[in-house]
């Protein structure tokens, strides 16, 4: 746990993200890390950001459709962790699209009840 490092500090948190500063800036703009995956209902999402940017995580079903849009807004650089409440929707596998302007990567969600 990233939190627990003696590195790292909690610079900020709300309903839905936390901001971790490790006093370096990030060298990449991705998703490190979901955790727990396969989880139930409720799963974190951890990323980094080497500048600042728009941040949107689309969640998409297993036809590539959106079922769920995480808008999280600006964000200067740091490391993140977002959560992703899935206890609207059914067992199964989705994926998560890390999006902004440069920047597109998706990882794959199980969700299991």
């Amino acid at each position: 746990d990233t939190a627990s490092d003696a590195n790292v500090k909690h610079i900020g948190c709300s309903d839905n993200q936390l901001f971790i500063n490790a006093n370096l800036t990030p060298s990449n703009y991705s998703i490190n890390t979901i955790f727990p995956n396969p989880f139930n209902p409720l799963t974190h999402i951890k990323y980094e950001l080497s500048y600042s940017a728009e941040i949107q995580f689309n969640i998409y079903n297993i036809k590539g459709e959106i079922i769920d849009v995480i808008n999280i807004g600006f964000q200067t650089p740091g490391n993140y962790i977002s959560r992703w409440n899935g206890v609207e929707f059914p067992s199964g596998i989705y994926f998560i699209k890390f999006r902004n302007q440069s920047v597109n990567q998706a990882q794959k969600l199980i969700l299991l009840k």
